[in-house]
């Protein structure tokens, strides 16, 4: 599998993700799609509802990244399954992603 588009890592791991994160964790601890199913599970991790790896500009990225109503709080196990469901990590995908970082390469450089 290809490595992640360099800007979705510094926005990752960056102090603003982290404050994001936290806060959606606090304000919803329990997993949002097993708690639709009747099911109470603590949240573990910070989904993105619609993908930023998809963005075509840089600009959209942030604007994915950081959009608390693009986020979804998530156990391991229905993170692991969204991104099943949606074949993020497929081949396809993988190369799909590295097409559209490509095109943001050239918007921003050529």
């Amino acid at each position: 599998m290809m490595s992640k588009d360099y800007r979705y890592v510094k926005m990752i791991t960056s102090v603003r993700w982290t404050k994001l994160r936290k806060r959606k964790i606090n304000s919803n601890p329990i997993c949002e799609i097993c708690n639709d199913n009747g099911i109470i599970t603590p949240a573990e991790e910070v989904h993105h509802i619609s993908p930023v790896e998809d963005a075509v500009s840089t600009d959209e990225m942030e604007r994915l990244m950081f959009d608390y109503n693009n986020l979804q709080s998530l156990c391991h196990d229905c993170h692991i399954n969204e991104h099943a469901r949606r074949k993020s990590h497929s081949r396809k995908e993988v190369e799909q992603r590295a097409h559209k970082s490509t095109e943001r390469f050239i918007k921003k450089f050529l």
